[in-house]
């Protein structure tokens, strides 16, 4: 826990105390004052002119606060070496005392009189009345010879704190603005008191120094307790409570010889801040001036309170949910007619985006161009004498006609294909589907002729290397804006129809908008006041940190040195000084919440298992009646399917993300620790407990002895050495020089060093599994030469979420250098119920990061339901509402270059949802209570709010409430009723059997004569299906998605060159060795290569998969249309779970030596980075990839084909087969029933029965 706050605490961040010049610091004051008098606030005026007295007088100041009879008095007086101060067990003082060295004097102000003074010989018990007279005195000055205090120092005297108004008297009322330090004074029994924590709180948060000085230790006895454990447990009351002080000492004036009493060295810290006083009074000043401002925030709030009044009136006698109505139909109309800008932006960006990417003149295409161009040159001539100018013509037309050809292929297939693409799903995926539009679509196509090539040319031009690269970008160009300007024609003709649909349905919106229209004024006019106050705070914030004009012609003040050419800093506090309350969670709302933390507020598991058992009985019951006995078996399966069901959420996010912390919140407790292992963390489950795993167990799985060891040869492999065992490969890794190592390589090397530390503990557990407890756990996490072996681990936790059949799946890092992790990854995106994403506040996406959410979005659309949830984690960090919406602004348009459109996207603080939901269970420490109120922005005296509203804060609320209406309620209700579908289909069944019996006699006859025809009947169409166009579809379609592949891959070659090549990587010096660096460079730009065939190819796998099911959807439409039976469907077409084929994670060998020469254009820094050597090197490798990315992407087609081809086939003889029993079975119980005499009305009984009872059911479960 304790690591956990650290992390939060350094979220709050520290005072930066930055040098203003006096005279400027002087004007900025003034200033503030100025404005303070011109709103009417007199009490903040009149405490900067002190602040302005203050400053002008370099005075220094140390206050004296504490118990009033903690000896504060008595402790002054020992300063002084006199009695300057009556001392007495009973309050001494009502008014702030200030006493500075001098001729002995004393001073009385009066709050409504002229001050009077006291020469020399005034006593000090003279002083008592008007010390105790609070009502009539405003402060006392004394003046008395000192040897500690210097010039321009004083003491203050504060009123005794005995209470928490006491407190807020000294704080609001007092001088305590003039402090540059305090001094609190506590008596040794009274520490622990909430009001000492409260105050030294208040002050720590105000920025001001505060040394807790702990008075007459000499009551102390060990034989009790020990002093040092006193010591230590004064230290921890105040660590608690979140308060740090700049010094703590404990003191004695009545046993000066206690051995602990350390008021010598209490004197010498005096001594230090007296000493350094011109260095700690600016930074003092601003930070008092901070203060006021927050004083005169509160100022302005109690002056707009009558203004207040009746418009919370207004609010008070509307409808609670009047707000809630007016926003949500205002973003009704929004929803209305954004998705139309949304599309036209999107549609524009995209394709500008598109076209500019569009390798349309790639080297061979230029090399035609230049070869087209050279043909165009007046003295271009091919053959000799006579024949010489036919055989130039037809040079020339050839060129033309090579080039031309090219041009149109590389448009078709990078820009037709695309544009097309972007036209069909884009208006869709923004709600616009219609049958026209996609007509318009399917014949959207642009074409250009030859003279566009050819009126490109300028007259005149030579083929120089720089005319050729201008000419093909003329073309190109030229092409790109034919397309641009049919696409644009195509998607403002959706965005025209869109709009015309979303103005008819926005009529009955503005209305209903109007009548709302007073509150919503009342409302506006409340918001007007409080922004005035937030811009009040602002612009004094911004006067005080930043600047007044005319500020650097302030005349120099009297005493203080400043440089001649002194530039004025800018000095600042944190956004979170300013008090904003950043609201993380902005569309939750917690109205009519259960009491109970948790989101769930249904049974759903308990919904599952109530219709399982409803299913059985049922299945029961229809045993005997004839031509059920398919359907029973149907129904006992999916009861069984029900009963078992689970829910698997899988959570991604780079390391660090936060993962861990989301999970935790998503639990209510500290389960999962955090693994500073990022290359080695392993997948963690949280399961639902059950008979053989009970809560709190923890089952982890060893990797295989074959699979550590083939991770660390994978790792070896990266810095070129081979080994044949893991004990060969653990001693040559040894060899390996940490200074030598490739950036993108450290993982590798990291990893390999945890297994060189680790083996010798554990090889002899390789391949099994530990049941151990929680502390184990953490250690299996926590410590990398453990973690390095970990397959998985299976934590077994009850909690709300898993009780419901929740399992949530903690994946390694975006990041994992685990070469398995990416399939294990895939599967878990393929196959998991829910996605979620988890990004840090304000990170950028690592390369990591984007490899993974570009695969993402190549399967996004793949899935039936959107699946993908991304959480923005540590919102707290915001500043403000705006940077929020800022980031998470930057968050959806990073998401939309990885091709996820329209992301679900929440912003939260884990950490906050934590602290809650652990404040819930009394587990929460004061330190993390003292957290969650900062987070939270609640005061020491406020009571904290209850665990739903800071969950609403944390944003956690939100995220949770439409998590669980889609992993819980759409799954489930999709699961119950596909059940309740199996039951109608029984009624429906017996409903035709009871018809059926109750013909006559004659009319039962001739229909069983029938039945039995069209038994045969049916058995022979389904006998003579014909597939073999179906498989022929299945077969273009896996040859056609993968053509595309290898386009997109090429199309990111520039992205990865640059990745492996670049300026980091290859610098010279430090006797590093270039050639092994640019090797590294090649090797990592071919691992960049693989990898994306490989995720490319997987993505190609889902969407064979997804083809296959929609075309088997579409054979058992057809098989039923073909047999046409009466009161009779097929089941559906059930698509079996496929596991993704594997995939080469490297490029086929044989072409590394030609790759490898292609380094030899290289030659030195500059001449690479700086002078085009890196795009001659780009071109010329992205040339010679060509063939081996063109035989990864063969080889693995035929992977695709082989796999699937022969299982689609086999599927389609189980369809035929099972409809085959389903028919058989159908005619049979109709013969039965047609053929001898039943007990109709026990049937119709029962099929009553039945009917009554998922009916209830269903009216139980609301569905």
């Amino acid at each position: 826990m304790s690591g956990m706050i650290e992390t939060m605490e350094a979220h709050t961040g520290q005072e930066e105390r930055t040098h203003i010049p006096a005279r400027v610091l002087y004007r900025r004051v003034e200033a503030l004052a100025e404005t303070f008098a011109a709103a009417g606030d007199e009490k903040n005026a009149k405490k900067s002119q002190q602040l302005l007295e203050k400053l002008y007088k370099k005075e220094f100041t140390v206050a004296f606060c504490g118990h009033f009879s903690a000896g504060k008095s008595s402790m002054i007086n020992a300063l002084m070496g006199d009695k300057v101060l009556p001392s007495s067990p009973i309050p001494t003082s009502a008014n702030v005392v200030s006493i500075k060295t001098g001729k002995k004097s004393a001073r009385i102000y009066f709050k409504d009189s002229e001050p009077i003074e006291f020469g020399p010989s005034y006593n000090v018990n003279e002083l008592k009345q008007y010390a105790v007279n609070g009502e009539e005195v405003e402060t006392i000055e004394l003046y008395h010879p000192s040897n500690l205090l210097g010039e321009a120092i004083s003491i203050m005297d504060t009123p005794g704190i005995d209470s928490t108004d006491d407190a807020h008297k000294v704080s609001t009322e007092s001088s305590l603005h003039l402090s540059d330090a305090v001094l609190y004074v506590m008596d040794y029994n009274h520490v622990q008191s909430e009001v000492n924590f409260r105050f030294t709180k208040s002050l720590k948060d105000r920025g001001v120094p505060v040394y807790l000085v702990i008075n007459q230790i000499d009551k102390h006895v060990d034989f009790e307790l020990s002093f040092a454990q006193y010591r230590e447990s004064v230290i921890d009351a105040f660590r608690h409570w979140d308060i740090e002080p700049d010094g703590v000492y404990f003191t004695s004036l009545k046993d000066v010889n206690h051995p602990e009493n350390e008021w010598p060295k209490l004197l010498v810290e005096l001594g230090r801040l007296f000493a350094e006083k011109e260095d700690l009074l600016i930074p003092s000043i601003m930070r008092a001036a901070h203060y006021l401002i927050d004083e005169h925030g509160k100022f302005l709030e109690e002056k707009h309170s009558a203004a207040r009044e009746p418009l919370a009136q207004v609010l008070a006698e509307a409808d609670e949910n009047a707000m809630a109505r007016y926003e949500e139909l205002t973003q009704q109309l929004v929803s209305l007619r954004q998705p139309a800008d949304t599309l036209e932006a999107e549609a524009k960006r995209e394709l500008h985006t598109m076209l500019d990417n569009a390798p349309l003149m790639p080297f061979t295409t230029r090399e035609l161009a230049r070869q087209f161009l050279e043909s165009r040159q007046s003295n271009f001539k091919v053959g000799f004498l006579f024949a010489a100018g036919k055989k130039t013509k037809e040079e020339r037309d050839k060129r033309l006609h090579d080039f031309y050809e090219e041009l149109k292929e590389n448009a078709a297939t990078h820009i037709g294909w695309h544009v097309k693409e972007l036209l069909r799903k884009l208006p869709e995926a923004h709600g616009y589907d219609d049958s026209e539009f996609q007509k318009r679509v399917m014949e959207f196509s642009v074409s250009f002729g030859p003279e566009l090539i050819e009126n490109a040319v300028k007259p005149g031009a030579l083929t120089s290397g720089e005319y050729i690269l201008t000419y093909s970008k003329d073309v190109s160009d030229a092409i790109k804006q034919l397309y641009r300007r049919a696409a644009q024609d195509e998607y403002e003709y959706a965005v025209r129809e869109m709009r015309k649909q979303a103005e008819v349905s926005a009529q009955g919106v503005q209305a209903e908008l109007a009548t709302l229209a007073p509150v919503k004024e009342a409302y506006n006019k409340l918001a007007v006041l409080a922004r005035e106050e937030t811009v009040s705070a602002t612009r004094l914030m911004t006067m005080i940190d930043h600047g007044v004009p005319n500020e650097e012609s302030a005349p120099p003040l009297p005493g203080y040195t400043e440089p001649a050419a002194e530039k004025v800093e800018n000095a600042s506090l944190p956004a979170a000084a300013s008090g904003e309350r950043v609201t993380l969670q902005t569309q939750a709302s917690t109205s009519g919440m259960a009491p109970s933390s948790s989101a769930i507020q249904k049974d759903y598991r308990g919904l599952r298992l109530r219709t399982a058992d409803m299913l059985r009985v049922i299945a029961g019951e229809a045993a005997g009646v004839p031509g059920l006995a398919g359907a029973g078996s149907a129904m006992r399966q999916r009861a069984e399917r029900l009963e078992k069901n689970r829910f698997t959420v899988a959570l991604f996010g780079a390391f660090s993300a936060g993962k861990s912390s989301f999970a935790n919140a998503l639990m209510g407790d500290l389960i999962l620790p955090v693994s500073p292992n990022p290359t080695t963390a392993a997948i963690n489950k949280i399961l639902p407990p059950d008979e053989n795993n009970p809560h709190g167990s923890v089952r982890v799985r060893l990797k295989t002895a074959e699979d550590i060891t083939g991770d660390v040869l994978q790792s070896l492999d990266v810095f070129d050495i081979a080994a044949s065992s893991i004990e060969e490969a653990i001693r040559k890794s040894e060899t390996l020089n940490a200074g030598d190592i490739h950036p993108t390589a450290k993982p590798h090397y990291s990893f390999l060093r945890a297994v060189q530390k680790g083996y010798g503990d554990i090889n002899d557990k390789l391949g099994t599994d530990l049941i151990i407890g929680l502390e184990e756990f953490q250690a299996f996490v926590a410590k990398e030469e453990k973690a390095c072996f970990v397959e998985w681990i299976e934590l077994y936790y009850d909690c709300p979420l898993t009780q419901q059949g929740i399992i949530l799946v903690d994946t390694p890092g975006a990041d994992s250098i685990n070469a398995r992790h990416t399939g294990v990854a895939f599967e878990y995106i393929k196959n998991a119920d829910a996605v979620l994403f988890v990004t840090y506040y304000n990170h950028a996406f690592s390369h990591a990061d984007r490899e993974f959410l570009i695969q993402l979005g190549r399967v996004k659309d793949t899935f039936a339901m959107d699946k993908m949830f991304f959480i923005v984690n540590a919102a707290d960090l915001a500043h403000s509402q705006e940077e929020l919406e800022g980031v998470v602004n930057h968050v959806v348009q990073n998401l939309g270059t990885c091709g996820i459109v329209r992301p679900r996207i929440y912003p939260v603080s884990s950490q906050t949802a934590l602290l809650a939901r652990m404040g819930e269970k009394n587990t929460l420490t004061d330190s993390g209570a003292a957290i969650l109120r900062k987070r939270l922005s609640v005061g020491e005296t406020e009571a904290l709010p209850s665990v739903d509203e800071a969950l609403a804060f944390s944003g956690l609320r939100h995220f949770e409430k439409e998590f669980i209406s889609f992993t819980l309620e759409e799954l489930t209700g999709i699961a119950l009723k596909e059940a309740f579908a199996e039951v109608e289909r029984v009624i429906g069944t017996m409903d035709e059997l009871i018809i059926a019996a109750r013909q006559d006699a004659g009319a039962r006859a001739e229909q069983l004569g029938r039945a039995e025809r069209n038994r045969e009947t049916s058995l022979a169409t389904i006998r003579e299906l014909d597939t073999a166009a179906d498989i022929q579809a299945l077969e273009k379609e896996v040859t056609e998605l993968a053509y595309y592949v290898k386009q997109r891959v090429m199309l990111r070659f520039s992205e990865a060159f640059r990745y492996a090549f670049n300026p980091a990587t290859l610098t010279e010096g430090n006797g590093r060795n270039m050639q092994k660096l640019l090797r590294a460079s090649l090797d990592e730009l071919s691992r960049f290569l693989a990898f994306d065939l490989a995720q490319e190819m997987r993505a190609t796998a889902l969407r064979v998969e997804t083809f296959m099911a929609k075309n088997g959807e579409k054979i058992t439409g057809r098989l039923n249309k073909r047999l046409d039976i009466d009161h009779f469907l097929l089941r559906a077409w059930e698509q079996p779970s496929y596991d993704t084929p594997a995939f080469a994670d490297q490029l086929p060998e044989g072409t590394t030596g030609e790759l490898a020469a292609a380094l030899s254009l290289f030659k030195n820094p500059k001449q690479f980075f700086e002078q085009g050597g890196q795009d001659k090197m780009k071109d010329t490798l992205e040339q010679r990839y060509q063939v081996p990315v063109q035989a990864y992407v063969d080889g693995a087609a035929h992977v695709l084909h082989d796999y699937y081809v022969p299982a689609f086939r086999t599927q389609i003889e189980r369809l035929a087969e099972r409809a085959g029993q389903e028919v058989e079975e159908h005619f049979a119980g109709l013969i039965a029933v047609l053929s001898t005499d039943i007990d109709v009305e026990g049937l119709a009984s029962l099929r009553q029965a039945i009917a009554g009872r998922i009916q209830a059911v269903r009216a139980e479960m609301d569905i």
